[in-house]
């Protein structure tokens, strides 16, 4: 599950607006990262709308919360291909986690967390950005089953001939490069130029077919078009880019704000109107509705607009909306496998964890004799690392964060242990591994 998450981050993270934190890469959006794959670890006790005889035996009881098999096991495929002892320690790794998980949940609701006014404001935010993150993958999914979009990116459909005629066309592009080399450089520019093509087609269409209303007002279909093509390669003029795209001055006009003069500092007095009165409108996107400061990235996108930093993560974000809501209107649906977990119980044993000073790896000091002694027992670790430029200071930057990392895991394990003690917990005896039924 966890590749899962790594994977649709690093493909579709730019979608979301998660290139905009390199403006201002605060820990803000480290802890966001951080908080998804920790919920990811923690679902062994994640709640279950099943039945109880669904989710078969029951495994353990923390209290008079029940574990059950399917709660601990969400994947049993996995286990078909397992020999019996990795089998036997990966369902015992599993189950222990599943009972931490509850065991932490439960020690935050013996808290009040849940009554907490910044955990409402966080559980807000962190239920919009699972939100978001469903409608990326509907549209996604969406994206794929269309026949246009498959064919368009096949490379192989682009012939000998093509290659040929576009190589001799523009044979001082490649010169210095093998020509066998360079034609297979052809096919993909050609093939990914082609599917560029067909995509920003296919979505012009789209936003034809979806009406868009910013505070009531009809948003213009040449606006997403122009957008569609700002951002998808398919304008030739090189000073296109360098204007506000036509989108965020839709936007900034409903807000009753302009766009600054493009400045560095970042101001935090200047940003307030820009988050206060654009994250107010409501924006409709057919016959869905919703408010800009919902978005999970809103406040760096309304930052970044407060600087003359207008960027295409707005668009990103609603192009996505428009793509989904098509998706709806088609009866079109996606299986939620990455953020299925709940998001109460997850920010609640994270803030858990940040209240025991146990959330930032940073707040753990490393010393120069604790990094000397981890070099030296892995020395051939880092042999090639050491061995580029400024590789000395990378290994020790690399060894640092293992270090932090340890010193945290531990910290957190033995936090646990001490919260087990104030629980009564049973593990029935065909929990064990050979004798699971799944």
């Amino acid at each position: 599950m966890l590749h899962t998450v790594y994977r649709w981050l690093y493909q579709n993270g730019h979608h979301a607006g998660f290139q905009a934190a390199s403006l201002y890469p605060d820990r803000g959006m480290r802890r966001l990262f951080s908080l998804l794959i920790f919920s990811l670890i923690a679902a062994g006790a994640n709640a279950s709308a099943q039945a109880d005889e669904d989710r078969g035996k029951v495994m353990a009881t923390v209290g008079d919360v029940k574990l059950y098999e399917q709660d601990v096991i969400d994947n049993p495929d996995v286990l078909v291909s397992m020999p019996e002892v990795e089998r036997e320690a990966y369902c015992q790794r599993r189950l222990n986690s599943a009972i931490d998980a509850e065991v932490l949940y439960q020690s935050a609701r013996k808290q009040r967390l849940h009554e907490d006014e910044t955990f409402r404001r966080r559980l807000a935010k962190a239920k919009s950005a699972r939100a978001q993150g469903q409608q990326q993958l509907l549209a996604r999914k969406y994206e794929e089953q269309q026949s246009e979009l498959v064919a368009a990116r096949n490379k192989s459909t682009i012939t000998a001939g093509e290659i040929a005629a576009y190589y001799e066309k523009h044979q001082d592009k490649y010169r210095g490069r093998p020509k066998q080399s360079a034609l297979k450089v052809i096919r993909i520019q050609l093939a990914t130029a082609r599917a560029n093509g067909v995509y920003r087609a296919w979505l012009k269409k789209v936003v034809a077919d979806v009406s868009v209303r910013i505070d009531s007002d009809e948003l213009p279909v040449a606006v997403m078009s122009e957008c569609i093509d700002r951002y998808h390669g398919g304008t030739s003029n090189r000073n296109a880019n360098t204007r506000i795209d036509p989108l965020w001055q839709a936007i900034l006009d409903a807000a009753d704000l302009q766009l600054p003069a493009v400045r560095c500092q970042f101001d935090a007095a200047a940003a307030e109107p820009y988050i206060e009165r654009i994250g107010n409108l409501e924006l409709d996107v057919g016959q869905s509705a919703y408010r800009f400061r919902d978005f999970s990235q809103f406040d760096l996108m309304a930052r970044n607009v407060s600087t003359g930093c207008s960027g295409s993560a707005m668009f990103n974000t609603i192009i996505n909306l428009i793509i989904a809501e098509k998706a709806r209107r088609e009866n079109v649906t996606c299986v939620d496998t990455v953020f299925r977990v709940d998001p109460e119980r997850a920010l609640m044993t994270w803030i858990l964890f940040e209240r025991a000073d146990m959330a930032d790896p940073d707040s753990y000091e490393i010393t120069e004799e604790e990094i000397k002694v981890y070099r030296t027992e892995h020395s051939v670790r880092f042999e090639r690392i050491q061995k580029t430029q400024g590789g000395e200071d990378r290994v020790n930057t690399l060894v640092t964060r293992m270090l932090k990392g340890e010193k945290i895991k531990a910290a957190r394990s033995a936090h646990i242990r001490g919260l087990r003690d104030d629980f009564n917990i049973k593990i029935y005896e065909y929990s064990s591994a050979g004798k699971l039924e799944l």
